[in-house]
């Protein structure tokens, strides 16, 4: 009767074993599997790079723009003296000489202040000059 017992036991032991796998796929699932990197990795990692790109040259442009500090000229010694040279000859009235310098005062408030303003006859070169020329108004 022991017999019976061990060959019941053995028999349903190979009733529960998978029977549709081909010994092939047996062999090859026993290896593990290579670590792939698959196409969602890979758009993940371009479009962090492309976000990380954008943030940085943004973040560069609005520095420039609005914080970094730049160099601007104004011709005021020239300005003061052409107004001068026009109110004495007669070229303008006394209202419009008064009127210059108001105008030669709101250029000068409208800059930004993030620009350093030099005096235009100490620029030689390569600095924005900001032109007081009325007639550009």
């Amino acid at each position: 009767m022991e017999d019976n017992s061990s060959n019941e036991v053995a028999s349903s032991s190979t009733e529960t074993a998978p029977k549709d796998i081909p010994q092939a796929e047996k062999s090859t699932s026993a290896t593990p599997a290579a670590h792939h990197c698959g196409p969602g990795w890979t758009g993940a990692i371009i479009m962090s790079l492309a976000v990380s790109i954008g943030m940085s040259a943004l973040t560069v442009w609005v520095y420039d723009f609005r914080f970094a500090q730049k160099v601007v000229s104004v011709d005021i010694k020239g300005f003061v003296a052409n107004q001068r040279e026009a109110f004495l000859t007669g070229k303008i009235t006394e209202d419009q000489f008064r009127k210059s310098f108001d105008y030669l005062k709101s250029v000068v408030d409208a800059i930004p202040s993030n620009r350093v303003v030099l005096m235009g006859d100490l620029v030689v070169r390569n600095v924005d000059k900001i032109n007081l020329d009325k007639s550009n108004q």
